[in-house]
């Protein structure tokens, strides 16, 4: 167990080095709307919403696992007292917390979005949104907890003192992001929606010591984000909702493909509970090809909605890992919750 661990361990410090450019991510991605696209700020079933998410991965294998939390809060606003006016402003303020526990490398990010939303059709209940977001992160690691091949006694154990020169443990930088998203009611049935955004648009320097002119620029990869879906209720009490979501990220390239099925509880679609079942697939030294299947649980509860999913590994580092997988847990409230139903894709 502790040499599969210390494998694992050693495979994670080098994917922390190659993949310093890769963004955190949710599955649950519409649970926290933020972090997916500031165009979806303010967009909101009621006046404001409250969500959070945590995300833990290989809690079976380290005894720290990586972990991220995000929380925010977002509200809207009509833009005119004039009833033919549907425009929306939306505002939103989201802090997100990334840990990889074993060697105490986190990062945290404060983050403010502003979005408007111009109603293209009151009919139709046909948006176009735009959003941008400003951010503060702080990166910060503790030297610690890793060792280096000089510490080793030779005999068991890393006791030995290390020559190694440390930069500063910590550092911060600004951040900015944009984001589109069009959303269309054709008829009461069916809704489509689409979106994008483009993160890190400055491409702030990740280094560690700035102050160090013999060390290069390495920039924080631009990430493009789309997605897209559709809910179409084919029945009184039944609603399926296809949905796709790509993420490129410099070198990485990744897609989530999948379904939910939503079952309204009571006369009201305010009270449902939803089931899904989704793929991703990943881009790497292989070719593009299935990483993981993800089942997910969720309920509505007339604005209080609960999210459940879990991961399971298909491609795994090697099969003394198979099936280690990652969950996440949300919580969204809406506040003053109306049942504006189009005006926000869900969960």
């Amino acid at each position: 167990m502790n040499i599969r661990r210390s494998v694992f361990i050693g495979f994670l410090l080098i994917s922390v080095a190659s993949l310093k450019g890769q963004d955190t991510q949710f599955y649950q991605a519409f649970a926290s709307p933020l972090t997916l696209n500031p165009g979806t700020t303010g967009m909101i079933p009621g006046n404001y919403r409250i969500s959070s998410i945590y995300r833990d991965q290989w809690r079976a294998i380290v005894d720290q696992p990586v972990s991220t939390f995000s929380v925010s809060g977002d509200t809207r606003f009509s833009v005119s007292k004039k009833r033919e006016n549907k425009d929306f402003l939306g505002v939103g303020i989201h802090f997100l917390s990334d840990r990889i526990g074993f060697i105490s490398f986190t990062t945290n990010q404060l983050g403010v979005s502003l979005a408007y939303h111009k109603s293209l059709n009151e009919k139709l209940k046909q948006f176009l949104s735009f959003g941008a977001q400003f951010g503060i992160t702080q990166r910060n690691i503790n030297y610690e907890n890793l060792n280096f091949e000089d510490e080793f006694n030779g005999v068991a154990a890393y006791t030995d003192p290390t020559g190694e020169t440390f930069a500063p443990n910590n550092f911060g930088f600004a951040d900015l992001s944009i984001g589109l998203n069009y959303q269309i009611q054709p008829f009461k049935e069916f809704s489509v929606y689409a979106g994008g955004s483009w993160s890190h648009v400055n491409a702030p320097n990740i280094v560690f010591d700035k102050e160090d002119e013999n060390l290069p620029v390495s920039t924080l990869f631009r990430k493009i984000q789309l997605y897209a879906g559709f809910n179409y209720n084919f029945s009184q009490q039944w609603i399926v909702k296809p949905r796709v979501n790509a993420v490129l990220q410099g070198p990485h390239q990744q897609v989530i493909l999948g379904s939910h099925i939503t079952k309204q509880l009571t006369d009201k679609f305010s009270e449902t509970v939803e089931f899904g079942l989704a793929t991703r697939i990943v881009n790497n030294v292989d070719g593009f090809g299935p990483e993981s299947i993800i089942a997910s649980f969720g309920m509505d509860l007339k604005g209080k909605v609960v999210g459940f999913s879990y991961e399971f590994n298909i491609e795994p580092i090697n099969n003394n890992f198979r099936n280690q997988g990652v969950f996440e847990l949300s919580f969204t409230y809406i506040g003053e919750y109306d049942n504006e139903v189009f005006f926000c894709p869900e969960f």
